[in-house]
């Protein structure tokens, strides 16, 4: 039902998701890389109060909304680093940051990193694809 959207987050369990959770989140996919979108555009899109979609997405996800936006970004950028050349201004624009400041200081606490180390680390590890997954897991599990 939502495999044009799992693309962009491929670290949630796809299977164990409800279809109402799901919806949350399609809503967060398609509207991740709006810089104007915000937790107040969600809850108007989905006609559900703050407190609703922050319990739901809690009890099913153990993740609060804010954070879910910020990991669908990062992990956006992650898949980004290592097939664009595109420079890291360019990236977080693309991903809905209006400040590059403010990403490069998320992407470093998400990640451990910053974005230009991850992108070269990225690009060595062609092959196996260890060192993504790896950051994969930091961004989600954090």
């Amino acid at each position: 039902m939502y495999d044009e959207y799992w693309d962009i987050i491929s670290y949630l369990p796809k299977f164990h998701v409800s279809n109402e959770i799901g919806n949350i989140l399609k809503e967060f996919i398609k509207y991740f890389s709006d810089k104007n979108f915000n937790i107040n555009c969600l809850c108007n899109n989905l006609g559900m109060s703050y407190n609703e979609i922050y319990e739901k997405l809690v009890t099913h996800l153990n993740l609060c909304p804010s954070k879910i936006l910020e990991n669908i970004r990062m992990e956006y950028i992650l898949a980004q680093l290592k097939e664009d050349n595109l420079s890291i201004n360019r990236l977080s624009s693309k991903a809905g940051y209006s400040n590059v400041r403010t990403f490069r200081r998320a992407f470093k606490r998400c990640t451990g990193v910053s974005a230009n180390e991850c992108r070269i680390q990225l690009l060595v590890d062609d092959r196996d694809r260890t060192q993504y997954k790896c950051y994969l897991e930091k961004i989600w599990e954090r």
